[in-house]
């Protein structure tokens, strides 16, 4: 949970084992001022966590959906799922976000 002046304003729903951790759900208070756009926040505050406790891989869930792209956005090293292999491709990468708007 993420808390402002005391009070939680957004939680997520993080699956961890001893090599990963995935990044399944999150939700916020959106009566709360500083809401705005918090997707982001929440997701670099995960991948913060994840960095210090070591973890070799922070999974973020798809990142191929047009409304999903923010995920990959400025993220190095990213890797996707592409149906078959594990790619780093950026290029087929944004060729998949832009196909499914």
């Amino acid at each position: 949970a993420w808390e402002d002046d005391n009070q939680s304003v957004a939680w997520a729903l993080i699956c961890r084992g001893q090599q990963m951790a995935h990044y399944w759900f999150c939700f916020y208070d959106s009566q709360v001022p500083d809401a705005n756009s918090p997707g982001k926040w929440l997701l670099g505050d995960f991948l913060d966590w994840a960095r210090s406790e070591n973890l070799k891989t922070a999974y973020l869930g798809t990142g191929y959906k047009f409304k999903s792209a923010y995920k990959t956005h400025g993220l190095s090293p990213c890797e996707f799922w592409d149906g078959s292999q594990w790619c780093d491709d950026p290029e087929q990468l944004k060729a998949l976000q832009a196909g499914d708007g």
